[in-house]
């Protein structure tokens, strides 16, 4: 009877033990991919933040995906107007956070970020949103960024939350949409 019992207990034990160590890699891999997603969000932002400081609208719209140029009417004149919006340097930036969805299905596979940030400059602070696609097996055409939306904080409604502006992400560079919220936030 003792035979049983002890090995009724390290059946359980090694049971336990062994769903320990799977919850341990897939918190690993939900904390690998967070970071991974933050290391994009923060890499596109830099690149936004080096072709403003440079006034490179080259730069600029070689960010922007071949299906999103093909959706914005006059790429030239937007990037315009940010440039006469945002002054060119900035002191620093604020991740603020971001939404990541995609789609995985039948082989095909599409990943898309809505990244929220705050930018220092030393004319004040200026929110930025922006949504990149960084993968799609099924349209390459599709991957780079679609929408860049900024408002200087001060003509924002909530500054306390992360910068969405209307979240249609519409292709193209929007200036002063201000913040929606969610119903009941």
């Amino acid at each position: 009877m003792r035979k049983i019992i002890a090995v009724y207990i390290v059946g359980v034990l090694l049971a336990c033990l062994s769903s320990c160590a799977s919850f341990d890699v897939e918190l690993w891999k939900s904390k690998s991919t967070l970071n991974t997603d933050k290391k994009i969000a923060i890499e596109q932002m830099e690149r936004i933040m080096n072709a403003l400081q440079d006034r490179d609208a080259e730069m600029l719209k070689s960010m922007f995906a071949k299906n999103a140029l093909a959706e914005i009417s006059d790429i030239q004149a937007m990037i315009a107007e940010l440039y006469d919006y945002v002054p060119c340097c900035s002191e620093n930036m604020e991740y603020r956070g971001s939404i990541v969805g995609g789609l995985f299905e039948d082989g095909q596979r599409m990943k898309d970020h809505c990244i929220s940030f705050d930018v220092k400059t030393s004319d004040g602070v200026y929110r930025f949103a922006f949504k990149y696609i960084s993968e799609d097996t099924e349209n390459p055409d599709n991957v780079g960024l679609w929408s860049l939306y900024v408002i200087d904080q001060d003509d924002d409604t909530d500054p306390e939350f992360a910068y969405r502006a209307d979240s249609q992400y519409i292709p193209g560079i929007h200036i002063g949409i201000k913040n929606v919220l969610p119903e009941g936030a």
